[in-house]
């Protein structure tokens, strides 16, 4: 897994994974929202967010308050993709394990 850190905006960094963290922590909020600066934003102005999910296809930002650091497990979930607050000008290359959920109705 590729760890891609960026700033957007502002001071915060954020670096991505490949997928939603297996585990996200506990919800902060959430913004209604398909832009990953406008969740940038929001998670930066909040003091206990940490991280977030994005996920266009729904329209949402869920911000988290579970620190990350680029080499935690991930599930696919749609279109949905983790970016965690990290030091500015760093980029990390890991491997991570990847973990799809399929449901069956019946």
């Amino acid at each position: 897994m590729l760890c891609t850190c960026q700033q957007i905006t502002g001071e915060d960094c954020y670096g991505s994974l490949n997928g939603v963290a297996s585990s996200e922590g506990t919800s902060v909020g959430v913004e209604y929202t398909k832009s990953l600066e406008e969740c940038q934003t929001a998670c930066s102005g909040k003091a206990d967010c940490n991280s977030f999910a994005l996920c266009p296809q729904w329209n949402r930002c869920f911000l988290k308050d579970r620190s990350l650091t680029g080499n935690e497990a991930v599930r696919t979930n749609g279109n949905c993709k983790t970016y965690f607050k990290t030091a500015c000008g760093t980029t990390s290359t890991t491997t991570t394990e990847v973990t799809t959920t399929t449901t069956t109705t019946t």
